[in-house]
């Protein structure tokens, strides 16, 4: 199949997305070895990073700036946060569009799979692989954590979160799922790939403003992200 999909890869862009979409089933896939899961995940990193992340269109037509058009509103008609788009597209100043001009555009909403014993959260849009990110588990975690959880809203330090947090080990930003369940940011890169860390389920600092810019809240649109956290 790897065989297969380099020789379509090969043909042009016509293919990229029907080989990205084939190629994201088999992520995971506790039938692979070791060796085919980490080629299967570095073609598709490459994939998700030109099918969804580039500014190609790919996926769904350009989008054409109407007049009165913000990204924000925009990116509430995708479910996607505007802040995903001004970076794809680089644009600068959200509320300054130019009518008449082009936009890549993915639609949302972004679903998230944690799993607890690869300590691993896969991103995925539409049953495509979206991209990873390693994490780690903290002594704070509710238990059982395990479960499907709605992204309530994302936070910044200056802004009151219910999950207790003395020592302010979430960073800059999190994204909080449910009461004292939180997905926050560490400056401690050892904290990640543990389950004896401090805090909840943390990402480093660039990953987790990532995934604030990936992930969609329910204030953000009509369909907020989920995510899964699986054993």
């Amino acid at each position: 199949m790897m065989q297969d999909a380099e020789k379509r890869l090969a043909k042009g862009e016509a293919e990229f997305a029907a080989v990205h979409l084939e190629l994201s089933r088999l992520y995971g896939d506790p039938i692979l070895t070791p060796e085919e899961s980490r080629q299967l995940t570095e073609l598709l990193d490459q994939l998700a990073g030109t099918v969804i992340y580039s500014r190609r269109h790919l996926l769904e037509p350009p989008y054409v700036v109407k007049p009165g058009d913000s990204l924000q509103s925009i990116a509430q008609r995708y479910n996607v946060p505007w802040k995903l788009l001004a970076k794809i597209n680089g644009v600068l100043d959200p509320e300054r569009l130019q009518p008449g001009s082009q936009l890549k555009v993915v639609r949302g909403p972004f679903e998230a799979l944690v799993s607890l014993e690869r300590f691993e959260l896969t991103l995925v849009l539409g049953g495509r692989y979206a991209g990873r990110f390693p994490i780690g588990i903290g002594r704070d975690a509710p238990s059982p954590i395990e479960g499907s959880y709605t992204v309530q809203r994302k936070l910044a330090t200056n802004q009151p979160s219910s999950p207790a947090d003395p020592n302010g080990l979430k960073g800059p930003l999190s994204i909080e799922l449910a009461d004292r369940l939180v997905i926050h940011g560490t400056d401690d890169l050892r904290n990640l790939r543990r389950a004896d860390g401090p805090g909840v389920i943390c990402l480093g600092p660039r990953d987790i403003e990532d995934l604030c810019d990936i992930l969609t809240a329910k204030s953000e649109a009509a369909l907020a992200s989920t995510v899964a956290i699986r054993r």
